[in-house]
């Protein structure tokens, strides 16, 4: 992997700020390995949830109505960032393995809401354990203070998308 190092000027007394080139590198790195990590994190052959009969946008879903309790199809669409069709074809096929269930909305019978079946906290459940593990194998080189520099950077990072998508 490269690494990219800022130029020393000729008194080596003051750094040099990174060309364009250098940013158009570092961001082509920043890119392939979000691709990487996002490829090994939810691969369903090889991530570590596979094991659990459910591929990640699934458990996903799974986990979200666990901690929020029943939930609309539009609402399950908005969190994973799809449309309506699509959280229900995700729906369905939880409903086939048995691991969510739909019931009508007390107040509103137009509304059906989607919650979580005893099977399907024991995948979440197993899921977290799972998922808790393979992030602490990952980050086991990193000590503390990296770490919480890998979170701040993230978290930065993950603010900037966030308000793009707005």
């Amino acid at each position: 992997m490269l690494h990219i190092v800022p130029r020393m000027n000729n008194s080596n007394a003051e750094v040099n700020a990174p060309s364009e080139t250098d940013i158009d590198s570092m961001l082509d790195q920043l890119d392939a390995m979000m691709l990487k990590l996002g490829r090994v994190m939810s691969s369903s052959k090889g991530g570590p949830l596979a094991r659990l009969g459910v591929n990640p946008p699934q458990y996903m879903l799974l986990r979200a109505i666990s901690h929020q309790g029943a939930s609309r199809v539009c609402d399950a669409a908005e969190f994973l960032g799809v449309g309506n069709p699509a959280a229900s074809m995700l729906i369905k096929s939880l409903e086939a393995k048995g691991f969510v269930a739909r019931q009508q909305d007390s107040e509103d019978r137009r509304v059906t809401r989607v919650d979580i079946t005893d099977s399907g906290g024991e995948i979440v459940d197993s899921g977290e354990i799972i998922r808790r593990a393979a992030l602490r194998k990952y980050t086991t080189g990193l000590d503390i203070t990296e770490m919480e520099t890998f979170m701040r950077v993230l978290a930065t990072f993950m603010d900037a998308v966030a308000l793009d998508h707005q």
